[in-house]
């Protein structure tokens, strides 16, 4: 991995996101300028800077095999449809956070049935929620065979490159 160009010191002091903060300043305010100063605008498009902390899907690939290995089954121990159903369990929890979220905001607030979107609570709740539909998605790929770090960079890649747009995913 390349760390951005940004001194050194500047990066060690704030790191917001896993991004380097002065690079994330800059691509918000500036794209081409941001590109420019990081040197890495291809031909095929813009590659943002690289994080310098943060989860890789590598790391979740093997602390979640290792896990699901250790303390529950085996992977194959489960289908392809017992993985993906698990998934959408999972999102399907997401969505009802969201629900009553959604509630919170409306005229018919019951505090106690409803989550309050902008409390840490609330965020919180929903993270969990994301996240475990993540973790079993990569469970789900480990199955299958896929590599889900190089399956969304291609994705993300075709699309961008379907609808015109110059953002794309660099190779780990």
């Amino acid at each position: 991995m390349n760390p951005c160009n940004h001194d050194l010191a500047e990066r060690e002091t704030a790191v917001a996101d896993g991004y380097c903060p002065l690079c994330m300043a800059e691509m918000l305010q500036d794209r081409d300028a941001h590109r420019r100063r990081q040197g890495r605008e291809g031909a095929g498009g813009m590659t943002l800077c690289e994080r310098t902390t943060g989860l890789s899907f590598t790391d979740l690939r093997v602390a979640n095999e290792t896990r699901c290995e250790g303390a529950f089954h085996p992977i194959t121990a489960w289908s392809l449809t017992d993985w993906a159903t698990a998934a959408a369990g999972e999102l399907g929890e997401a969505c009802n956070v969201i629900k009553k979220m959604r509630r919170f905001e409306g005229s018919r607030n019951d505090p106690t049935q409803n989550i309050d979107p902008a409390s840490d609570r609330g965020k919180r709740m929903l993270a969990h929620e994301l996240a475990d539909t993540v973790i079993y998605l990569d469970l789900l790929a480990a199955r299958a065979g896929i590599d889900l770090g190089e399956a969304v960079q291609e994705k993300f890649n075709l699309v961008s490159e379907r609808v015109g747009s110059s953002v794309r995913l660099a190779a780990a």
